[in-house]
């Protein structure tokens, strides 16, 4: 099996109030923002009917998770993530092209204040790495990265699709230290769920939590039930202000793909930088 689609270039959506406007028209602008930025999205961590309690433990978990990402092959998959910050909506399109742990190319988004993309190559012999507009490379594989020395506790609720897909892109897995650290620190809970879908069984699980402070945050990662790949990610958190962050992450995964030499070689000058419109 080949793939039949094409990346997609990660695009940017921010909102934004454009000066000189009239006190209505900027009441309108700031009120369809608003709605906008309240649809869609919904809170992570929260209890579900059509889940149930699974014998899984959130240590079996992480470890299935973390080899399940670290051994991908042949795989290649559409990914959407949409940020909600204390500004507004971030759109990201991307993908995910893996041959191997040394030739692949992973998307992913950061939410901060002004959420931006990043992607991550890897062509057999060397890396680049795109933060925003930042460009590093090309490296050696062996090349250590500053966000894997990071806690993985730390990138939960800004780096979330940079750290699943950490044990393919760095080689270092950050499931089982996350899991672990977060049992420690809140009452984890992992359920599954058993749908079907034109005549077929699909079993699916989902890590949960949240974590207690002065601001409320939560999470939940939802799984295949077959091969363990992570299939949707949510945050969500209240900042000191009372404003809503929230990241929805979603991927769709297509098995057996045979990449074409030179699927991964890219230098810095054709590597895709993100697409900004307000």
């Amino acid at each position: 099996m080949r793939s039949t689609w094409p990346l997609v270039p990660l695009l940017l959506t921010a909102f934004a109030v454009p000066q000189q406007q009239s006190p209505q028209q900027i009441q309108e602008n700031m009120r369809r923002s608003t709605a906008a930025m309240n649809s869609g999205f919904r809170s992570a961590g929260l209890p579900s009917p059509n889940w149930k309690p699974s014998r899984l433990t959130p240590a079996q978990f992480a470890t299935q998770v973390g080899a399940a990402v670290k051994n991908l092959k042949g795989t290649q998959a559409r990914v959407d993530t949409r940020i909600r910050t204390s500004e507004g909506i971030a759109h990201f399109a991307g993908a995910l092209k893996i041959q191997d742990r040394t030739h692949h190319l992973v998307d992913v988004s950061y939410a901060q204040k002004e959420p931006y993309s990043g992607r991550l190559v890897a062509d057999g012999k060397r890396r680049w790495v795109r933060t925003g507009e930042k460009i590093m490379g090309p490296m050696t594989l062996q090349t250590v990265l500053p966000a894997v020395s990071k806690k993985p506790e730390t990138m939960l609720f800004s780096d979330t699709s940079r750290l699943m897909f950490q044990g393919l892109t760095d080689g270092k897995d950050a499931w089982g230290p996350l899991i672990k650290s977060l049992s420690t620190m809140t009452k984890l809970t992992v359920e599954e769920r058993r749908m079907m879908v034109q005549g077929k069984h699909y079993l699916s699980y989902r890590l949960r939590g949240t974590l207690p402070g002065k601001t409320q945050k939560a999470f939940e990662f939802v799984v295949d039930g077959q091969r363990f790949l992570p299939v949707t990610a949510l945050t969500s958190r209240i900042d000191e202000k009372g404003a809503s962050w929230n990241t929805h992450w979603a991927a769709a995964y297509t098995f057996g793909i045979k990449f074409p030499a030179g699927s991964f070689t890219l230098s810095s000058s054709t590597m895709e930088k993100p697409k900004k419109t307000q």
